[in-house]
């Protein structure tokens, strides 16, 4: 009886969050946003202490951020820090660009060379 019970709430959870849930853990925020290549980026609503409202992170975390609204603004000592933000209510474009050692994905086109 007792295993019936285990069973039934595997099935339970697998139902409510998915069956995958349990294949990948939760990304670190830091690295929700490491690529390979452009496809694999995508952007997010993001709400950002200095004024931006989007951002791009890899697609195959994008479940996880829809399902962790911490992960969905910005906020506190950084924000002092950083000053005033150019707007990006108009980025509808985001790429995988090499940032010091890793690729990381950018919202925005990119940039003409």
């Amino acid at each position: 009886m007792k295993t019936f019970f285990v069973s039934l709430l595997f099935l339970f959870s697998d139902v409510v969050f998915g069956a995958d849930h349990k294949k990948e853990p939760l990304p670190i925020p830091a690295d929700i946003d490491v690529c390979e290549k452009d496809t694999e980026c995508v952007i997010v609503s993001h709400r950002h202490c200095c004024g931006t409202t989007k951002k791009a992170i890899n697609s195959k975390y994008l479940k996880a951020y829809n399902m962790t609204p911490s992960w969905q603004k910005t906020e506190g000592g950084i924000c002092a820090v950083i000053g005033q933000c150019l707007p990006n209510d108009d980025v509808t474009k985001t790429h995988c660009s090499k940032i010091g050692n890793e690729k990381r994905c950018i919202d925005g086109p990119r940039s003409e060379k």
